[in-house]
């Protein structure tokens, strides 16, 4: 057998057994490193310009801090520069009407819906392995369920190898997300904003928290007005 068949036939070995991208031409890894979380002071913060690629990140809060606000404008910067992004609705909760005013183009986004979420989790890393999805987003808000971390470590390790961020939202504590997550955004709302009597928005703060410790935590203010993308 030739030298050539012979690579050939172990690196077909190598992604049968251990995963298809374990192993990637090095002309083929893409210069981007991170994507953009929809707001330019988080993502300086951030000190990537967003979250990072090949890594999975948690964006927590509750209804009305900004967090799913945070998806929608982070998936309408994805289809800005012409990418694929797919939004894991398990908690039924997309608003499609939010997400336009947000920027999201509807007919080009990926929205996905399981009735079990094992299934879906599944799913979601064969759609990370095509390598045709730069950012996905998982919605777990309002889910009363507590997935092991063995899920979100299968997750992980293919995420880890494909050049997708993950995003998952989430608006209660998971421990299980602790040791697979490289970034934690907690958004927490302080004050409504207001056009005389009207609401139009909030100021929040997140806090970001990563993988390696940091002496300082950053703590980044932000006026999230409702509907606006700028």
């Amino acid at each position: 057998m030739k030298r050539e068949e012979q690579l050939q036939r172990t690196l077909w070995e190598i992604d049968k057994r251990w995963g298809q991208g374990t192993i990637r031409p090095a002309v083929t890894t893409t210069a981007r490193r991170a994507v953009s979380t929809g707001f330019a002071s988080l993502d300086l913060a951030l000190h990537a310009d967003g979250l990072a690629v090949h890594q999975m990140s948690v964006v927590m809060g509750v209804p009305t801090s900004g967090a799913t606000t945070c998806a929608y404008r982070a998936i309408a910067g994805v289809q800005k520069l012409a990418n694929v992004a797919a939004y894991f609705d398990f908690s039924t909760t997309f608003d499609p009407d939010a997400a336009v005013r947000y920027g999201v183009e509807l007919p080009h986004l990926l929205l996905v819906r399981t009735s079990d979420i094992d299934d879906g989790l599944q799913v979601a890393r064969d759609i990370v392995l095509t390598n045709a999805v730069t950012l996905l987003v998982i919605d777990l808000c309002a889910c009363a369920v507590t997935l092991s971390q063995q899920l979100w470590r299968r997750l992980a390790d293919v995420t880890l190898r494909s050049d997708c961020t993950v995003m998952i939202v989430i608006d209660r504590y998971d421990p299980a997300l602790e040791t697979t997550s490289h970034t934690w955004l907690t958004f927490e709302r302080r004050a409504w904003l207001k056009a005389g009597d009207r609401i139009v928005g909030c100021q929040s703060q997140v806090t970001i928290r990563k993988d390696k410790p940091s002496i300082k935590i950053p703590v980044v203010p932000l006026d999230i007005h409702f509907g606006a993308v700028s």
